[in-house]
């Protein structure tokens, strides 16, 4: 397999020549929104300024889907007693000139309190919305802190190592792995392993499952959206953007297959690699057969884009 294909044959007798062409494409081709962020260093103290994490937090909670609360007051009451109580003392402090605040905070359920502010003058309908609403904006701040991840991405950061991986299904025999060279390997990774998982199933008579592994640099990040992502979205899959169109290294994969040469392949069977994935044996460093599947270090990392 060879390192630049697209570039090797437009410059078949001039490896130079090549080399240039693809440093340019990791330079030109790509966002540039975040391109200054081009060492880790510059990544960690980009993930810890206060600016960039105060709009990554607005930005998360604007993107909130409201309607998974479907909150109303008598559930904040059920769940939240004295939170609807903190509430409608507020309210009434605010709207209100006559109300005794005892009453509030010893009401016995939603009905009571309704009475209560139709006794002391106060527009009930109005504080219901404003309740739900303020109710709703706290607890996706509580959830935005608790779910948040940022500290995991900062890890990666801290590592250096820009390791990424990546969850893909391809099918045997008509498509190969050059499939992922053809059409992009995409622009959502996740840091750490347990968080890359195919969200596609198998398709035809024979598929790979196959968990990418991939070497990064920091010019190669979108780091808005993946500071974004650490408060929401996606934090679960622990979440990294890359940019579009950027230029990465596959330095491995773990694979499992339905393919009949996958079950009985040893060690040094080069026929499922060359017939079915299409990946000459010799860019192979080390394979390890594991239960279910193998694990494959290329010794020439295949060089893809994220996205065609």
């Amino acid at each position: 397999m060879k390192l630049f294909p697209d570039y090797e044959k437009e410059f078949p007798d001039n490896p130079k020549k090549v080399a240039m062409k693809y440093i340019k494409s990791r330079e030109t081709e790509h966002d540039k929104t975040t391109d200054k962020v081009n060492t880790w260093e510059l990544a960690q103290n980009y993930m810890n300024d206060y600016e960039n994490n105060n709009k990554a937090k607005k930005e998360a909670f604007d993107d909130w889907d409201r309607g998974s609360f479907d909150s109303t007051v008598d559930d904040i009451y059920d769940i939240h007693i004295y939170t609807l109580i903190e509430y409608a003392l507020e309210y009434a402090s605010d709207n209100g000139d006559n109300y005794d605040r005892d009453l509030i905070d010893d009401v016995e359920d939603t009905d009571e309190m309704e009475t209560i502010f139709t006794e002391i003058g106060l527009d009930w309908d109005d504080f219901e919305k404003i309740c739900i609403d303020r109710y709703e904006e706290d607890e996706i701040h509580k959830r935005i802190e608790e779910d948040s991840t940022t500290e995991g991405v900062l890890d990666w950061t801290d590592s250096e190592k820009g390791i990424l991986y990546r969850a893909m299904t391809i099918s045997g025999y008509e498509n190969d792995i050059n499939d992922i060279k053809e059409k992009g390997v995409g622009i959502y990774w996740s840091y750490v392993r347990e968080g890359a998982e195919a969200h596609g199933g198998g398709y035809g008579k024979h598929y790979s499952e196959i968990i990418l592994v991939a070497r990064v640099e920091p010019s190669d990040v979108n780091w808005d959206s993946t500071i974004m992502k650490s408060y929401y979205s996606l934090s679960e899959e622990q979440e990294i953007e890359l940019k579009q169109n950027t230029t990465i290294e596959i330095i491995g994969f773990e694979i499992t297959s339905t393919h009949p040469h996958f079950s009985d392949m040893q060690d040094k069977d080069e026929k499922y690699f060359e017939e079915v994935l299409d990946l000459d044996y010799d860019t192979i460093l080390k394979i390890t057969k594991n239960k279910g599947s193998f694990d494959i270090i290329l010794e020439t990392p295949i060089v893809v884009k994220t996205e065609i």
